[in-house]
Formats: structure tokens, sequence, C-alpha cells
């Protein structure tokens, strides 16, 4: 089926209903529709969400069969969420934070940037990492 707003062909597409209006989205559309973060540290906390998400489903894969969609008409078939789907859309939507993450280091300064990194350091309990980020912000 072809998304309503890019009419491209999707094998995932995700209802919605805005202004009286349904509409069947492809993930990069609706992940478009999402409002963006700005701050690095919550991006790094959804990016980890959606990561624990896919282990999960992983699992679900591991111990279930997945569905046969074919049997069914292809317009249930692209909305309807298998694990594997739901994976892909969860692996869209850490892709578009990561390129959030990008964005918004780039328009920080060094000093920010290094500041983040300290803190990521830090709670990672990874010291000897978090040391040598402080002696370059003491520079």
């Amino acid at each position: 089926m072809k998304c309503t707003k890019c009419d491209t062909e999707s094998e995932i597409l995700i209802n919605t209903y805005f202004d009286n209006k349904m509409d069947c989205l492809c993930a990069d559309c609706f992940i478009a529709l999402t409002p963006k973060l700005n701050d690095v540290s919550r991006i790094d906390k959804e990016i980890e969400k959606a990561n624990e998400i896919i282990k999960q489903l992983e699992d679900i894969l591991k111990n279930c069969e997945e569905t046969d969609l074919s049997k069914f008409d292809d317009a249930l078939a692209a909305v309807a969420f298998t694990p594997s789907k739901s994976i892909t859309m969860a692996k869209h939507i850490i892709a578009d934070l990561q390129k959030q993450k990008e964005e918004l280091l780039n328009s920080m300064s060094e000093k920010e940037v290094l500041t983040h990194k300290l803190k990521v350091a830090i709670q990672d309990k990874d010291y000897e990492f978090a040391i040598s980020i402080k002696d370059e912000l003491n520079k």
C-alpha cells in the first residue's frame, strides 16, 4: 500500500487521524510529525528505550512464529504490526533520533559538547574517560 502523504509504497503504514482526516503514513512521514527533541540526554534516553523495545521484540520473535500477512488483504497487512515490522519501525525512530542528536551536537559549542560527554561518562561509570574530558574542559 502507499503512504497517503508521500505516495511511496511501504510495508509499514501507521494509521493517523488528524483534522477529521484519516491517513496511512509510512514510517518516515509518521516520524516527521513527531516533535523534535532539543536535549541530547533526552535523545539518548529515547534511543535507549527504543533499543530495549527492539531487544524485547527480538525475544518475542525467537519464541513465537511470525504472523503470515500474505493471508490478509494488502490494506490490512500494511497496517498490521507484527514484531518484525515493529522492530523496523523502532529502527526508523532510532535513526531519526540519532540524526537529531548529531544536528544538536553540531550546533553546540565545544564546551557544551564536552560537558555532555562528561555527564555521560560519569553516568556510565567510565571514570578514566571522565577525567580526560574534565582535563580538556579545564584547558
